[in-house]
């Protein structure tokens, strides 16, 4: 059955109507921009590459700068996924995944999708050069031809790559042209996001694999199996891990101070807890991400307090605004090994968040 675009002026009020066992409309609508998967995910990592690029320049970064970045890839990221959903409505019915926004048409749902867009655009152009602003617009192509026609997302080789590049690699490039300079840093910041970036998107195409195989969808994983999906992120995840040192090391050249490099055992910690806990290390599951306590919590929150101490304090403002913005991340990534530990001690009788 063809998905009707069309959007009346009447169905503005239906659709903002609450109905009795039916969370408010705000709710569907967050829902529907999938912010829970983006927000405290993607958001974190882009903007610590603003953190990294600021210890060469450390007096070029102002709140202005870094809260416009955070406004722009926030609805950036918030149309493309609005954008995803649209143009996945008819798959997600046959495999009767929960719709959000159901009584909502499809075309009041695109609509409301691409305004918006239009308004990240608009406040990019505030905050941006022209230059970044069309490498802005460039993310939002991308995102509209990964789900809609050519729909590359259903392409066996674009389809991650797109959705690595416009998701991740672009919103870097943004950045990186409305700063004017790459080091290698940056170089190497840009390197991890788009392994990181590949990486879930195939653990997200695995998972969805029975999913996509019986609705029909193409992707990676349903082209090569599962067996072949797997090794391929094994592959993107050693190379990762490669990244995330040269990464660690350039940052710590230019200036970000060695003895915070001691965070880095909380992870570690986080690993043999996990594993004397008996949990299955896997990566293929969101059950626990490697690298993930890492990449979404502790290198922003490491560049953050580094970069407090490389200006004596005149930069204190990055580290508790991530840690505001982010807390709820912060909390999933970091805690739940301390809650094992002490079930272990426990015997195993203390609840894990």
């Amino acid at each position: 059955m063809a998905a009707d675009w069309t959007a009346t002026s009447s169905e503005w009020k239906h659709a903002l109507t609450p109905r009795e066992g039916r969370p408010g409309w705000l709710v569907e609508f967050a829902r529907f921009t999938r912010a829970h998967e983006w927000h405290g995910g993607k958001l974190p990592l882009l903007l610590g590459l603003v953190l990294a690029l600021a210890f060469s320049q450390p007096e070029r970064l102002h709140f202005t700068l870094f809260i416009g970045y955070y406004g722009v890839v926030t609805l950036f990221l918030a149309c493309a996924y609005m954008l995803n959903n649209v143009s996945d409505l008819n798959q997600d019915r046959q495999a009767k995944k929960v719709l959000a926004l159901e009584s909502w048409s499809s075309g009041l749902k695109l609509f409301v999708a691409l305004a918006v867009g239009l308004v990240g655009v608009l406040l990019g152009a505030l905050v941006f050069p022209a230059s970044a602003v069309a490498c802005l617009a460039g993310c939002y192509l991308l995102a509209w031809i990964y789900s809609f026609p050519p729909r590359l997302k259903e392409s066996y080789v674009f389809g991650p790559l797109v959705a690595t590049v416009g998701q991740f690699v672009a919103p870097a490039a943004v950045v990186l042209i409305a700063w004017g300079e790459i080091d290698a840093a940056a170089t190497a910041y840009v390197a991890v996001l788009f392994l990181y970036g590949l990486r879930m998107i195939l653990v997200h195409q695995i998972i969805d694999l029975e999913n996509d195989t019986r609705t029909g969808t193409r992707t990676t994983a349903t082209e090569l199996g599962r067996p072949a999906a797997i090794r391929l992120l094994r592959v993107a995840f050693f190379l990762e891990v490669l990244a995330s040192a040269l990464l660690l090391a350039t940052v710590v050249w230019n200036g970000l101070s060695p003895v915070l490099l001691l965070a880095l055992l909380i992870p570690l910690a986080s690993l043999l807890v996990r594993i004397a806990w008996g949990e299955p290390l896997r990566l293929d599951t969101y059950a626990y991400i490697p690298l993930a306590d890492l990449h979404e919590s502790l290198l922003p929150l490491l560049l953050a307090a580094g970069l407090a101490l490389k200006t004596g304090g005149v930069l204190w403002w990055p580290f508790p605004l991530l840690l505001v913005l982010f807390w709820k991340r912060h909390f999933i990534r970091l805690l739940p090994p301390w809650y094992m530990l002490r079930g272990l001690w426990h015997g195993r009788n203390e609840p894990i968040p």
